[in-house]
Formats: structure tokens, sequence, C-alpha cells
């Protein structure tokens, strides 16, 4: 079974996924180029609830990881976050879905964590029943906002059921372990380029065998990149490493839905996607106003995005049943990335406002997408979909 490879990956993402995906602020998605608050190492990037990374295993094997907050879970009369990371159900009781689920809320510059389920198919069970379910009593806090080079100490009493939890005996222990604050402000390469980041480290003791790994945050994005082991388990994790490679949100501006989506296009990462059928569930758009489209492509390289040379990226705007004609402009000023303007980059946009009072019916989807056509360097895509939205 590979139980142990979500446990790990989801323990190591607890604190920062959470903890860096809550705000009240407004505006659009954390960018990667963000620097940390080294007075406070907590500060959550606005209006992001997914993410998206790439798992890197000892033998060199890659595969897309996805991170998304679900929606809530009541537990005991206090309302958690389920933090879902894996191969995401795009349905109810998807057969294809392989994650885990993390229940935990904010507190302050904290996260309290009241346990999580596995779906990994790995007992035959029925789609959408969850293979292992644990629950914390009391739940857990985990503070982000530590002193640097203090560990702290952390005991956690569970009740692990495996198998469906209708019918599954139930098995109490507890379990220990402690985090430490590294460094407020240490250099973290990812697929964007280096960016500054607070790195933590951790291990835990669960089912007597130790997991250990480490974690970097950064302010306005989240977790940027994680790594780990957990050599005494089945399905062992063996120096796994998992880097970000995007991140978005939407946020409600009026009657207005406003959609963010950012990712490093790359030979190994080569499609971008913002459309409203995956924001809405379905064809909700309203195709009688104006949708506002905006992309724009950076060379991820410092010193590549300072070059004239276009990104070898072909993109789509459309609707659910026909395209927009496009051009880039290669523009001295970003939109969405205001902190980069004045650095001597070239951002190529691409700016379509358009309806789709021709098409049949009341509804349509609106997308922007993109697609890495060259064997070079990353490209940033950063992409940016106003719409109203009739979904009741």
């Amino acid at each position: 079974m590979k139980r142990s490879k979500w446990m790990w990956v989801c323990g190591t993402l607890a604190v920062g996924a959470l903890g860096c995906a809550s705000s009240s602020g407004g505006g659009g998605g954390g960018g990667v180029d963000a620097q940390i608050n080294t007075d406070i190492v907590y500060d959550p990037p606005v209006n992001v609830d997914h993410w998206s990374y790439t798992i890197k295993h000892a033998d060199g094997t890659t595969a897309p990881v996805a991170l998304r907050l679900a929606g809530p879970k009541v537990i005991g009369g206090q309302t958690y976050t389920r933090v879902q990371i894996g191969t995401l159900p795009t349905m109810d009781n998807d057969p294809s879905a392989n994650y885990l689920e993390l229940w935990a809320q904010q507190d302050g510059t904290a996260v309290i964590v009241a346990g999580g389920e596995v779906h990994n198919h790995a007992l035959g069970l029925p789609a959408g029943t969850p293979d292992m379910t644990l629950t914390v009593t009391p739940p857990v806090k985990l503070e982000t906002n530590l002193a640097v080079n203090v560990p702290e100490s952390i005991t956690g009493t569970g009740t692990l059921l495996v198998g469906d939890p209708a019918t599954a005996q139930p098995v109490t222990g507890t379990q220990t372990g402690v985090v430490t604050l590294v460094s407020k402000t240490e250099t973290v390469d990812t697929a964007a380029g280096p960016v500054t980041a607070a790195h933590y480290t951790g291990s835990v003791t669960v089912l007597q065998q130790l997991a250990s790994g480490d974690l970097w945050a950064t302010s306005g994005v989240g977790v940027v990149k994680a790594s780990g082991t957990w050599p005494g388990m089945p399905g062992d994790i063996k120096d796994a490493l998992l880097g970000l490679v995007g991140s978005g949100g939407a946020v409600l501006d009026g009657d207005h839905t406003v959609a963010s989506q950012e990712g490093v296009l790359s030979p190994s990462n080569t499609q971008f996607k913002l459309d409203t059928y995956d924001i809405d569930g379905g064809i909700w758009a309203d195709k009688n106003t104006h949708a506002n489209m905006l992309l724009e492509l950076r060379w991820a390289d410092p010193a590549q995005a300072k070059t004239d040379t276009p990104p070898p990226v072909q993109t789509d705007f459309g609707t659910a049943i026909g395209y927009y004609p496009t051009s880039q402009v290669d523009s001295p000023v970003s939109v969405l990335h205001p902190e980069d303007n004045g650095k001597g980059y070239h951002f190529w946009t691409t700016l379509v406002n358009q309806a789709a009072k021709n098409e049949p019916g009341d509804y349509t989807s609106y997308h922007i997408y993109a697609t890495y056509s060259g064997s070079g360097g990353g490209v940033r895509a950063s992409g940016q979909l106003t719409y109203h939205s009739l979904k009741p």
C-alpha cells in the first residue's frame, strides 16, 4: 500500500497549505516572486485555494500532485477546512481519485489539525470510501511563527480506522514529533527561479516509524518546496522532493467572479488552463455579459525575461463552442505582477473582453489555455478571468 506516501506529503504540507491559504484581503493570487515578511513568517496569500506541484522520487521519476481547499467539515461542533492533496476527485465517488484529506483550521498564526482520511483503493473498498481515517483528540495545534532554531515539541493522540469507517475497529495511540523554524529567509530554487522562504524542518513517529521532512513557505504564495523521507513503511519514501509549479483561486466581486491561475510552463509541464467550467463545475457563465480574460507570459529566468525573445507558448481564448482571435503584445508593464515592474522584464500580454451572444441558450463557458511548444527554459503564465456566473 502507498498510504505512507500521502500521509507524509500531507503532513509535510499541513502547516503551509492551510496556514498560507486563508486571508481576508482582496486582490489576485500570490506570485512566485513574492518575498517573505521577515518579521512574521506567517503571511498568507490572497484568494488562493489550489496549488499544483511536481513530486520527484529518488529514482528520478516524477508525477503531478494537486492540492486544494475543498470546503468545510464539522467535527465536535467545530468547523475545519478539508485540505486535499493527490489525484483529486472530479465528481462524487470518483474511482480514479487517489488522495489524502486533512481536516484543519486556522487559529491566528497556528493551524489546528483534527485528523484526516486516505483514499487510495488499497483495500478494494467502494469509490468514495476512505481506506484509512484518523481522528486526533484533542486536535493538535501547530504554530508557524516560531523562534528560530528553537525546537517545538508536538504530541497528539489519534484514533485510527483501517477499512470502512462503518465497520472498522478503532486503534488508539499517541504520536510524538518536533518542528523547528530553521530560517526566516532562505533562498530556494523553484520552477520559476529563486525565491526567499521560511524553512521548517520536522519529524514525527507514527506506527513506531520515524518520518522526517523539510518545508519552505513564502509569503503570498504558500509552500514552494518540500522534501522528506519515511523509509520504514510500505510504499516508502526516500528523499522525495515536492516543488510548486502553479496556484490559483477565485473570489466574488459584486456579481462577478474573479478567477486567477498561475503556473510555470516547461517541456515537463506543457499545459496552462483557466476555465469557468472548472470553477463552476459546469457551463454556467453568462453568455450575454462580457468576460475579461488576461494572460501574461514571462520567461521564468530573470535574465532571459529581460530579452525581447517571445516565449514558445501557443494560446487559446474561447468559449464552450468557439474561440476569439488574439495577438500577443510585448509590454514592459505587468498588471498581475506589479512587483516586477521597473525591472526591465518583457511581459507577453494577451487581453480579450468578449461575450458569446450568438451562441444558443443562456449559458456558456470562457477559457484561457496556453501550451508550451518549445524545448528551452520555463515560462511563467499568469492569468485572470472575470465573468458573470448564472450558477444557482
